[in-house]
């Protein structure tokens, strides 16, 4: 079994490699580009082959991933049934987890 984290475009990465089959768990912060509805290349489009535990975390004034990708991500978690947790951390924007900041 596999865990995979990654941070902007790598929590876009992390969330696409949780439809392995050897990933049991998931954490991506500010995964920018996965609820991207009207891109069908998009890994959201993918979550129902994810087999594990998704943790996702945003920032909730984070200019590039707007309001409607996180709703569309969790709601495509739940209509899948994917076992998930969504974390949206307030006042805090992109890159929030870097303490270089």
């Amino acid at each position: 079994p596999l865990g995979v984290v990654g941070f902007c475009f790598g929590g876009n990465v992390a969330y696409t490699l949780a439809t392995q089959s050897r990933v049991v768990v998931t954490a991506g912060f500010y995964p920018g580009g996965v609820g991207e509805v009207n891109n069908p290349e998009a890994p959201m489009h993918w979550t129902s082959d994810i087999h594990g535990h998704v943790l996702l975390l945003y920032g909730e004034n984070d200019p590039l991933i707007p309001e409607a990708h996180r709703l569309a991500t969790q709601a495509e978690l739940q209509l899948q049934g994917i076992s998930h947790e969504m974390v949206v951390y307030p006042q805090v924007g992109h890159g929030f987890f870097c303490d270089a900041r």
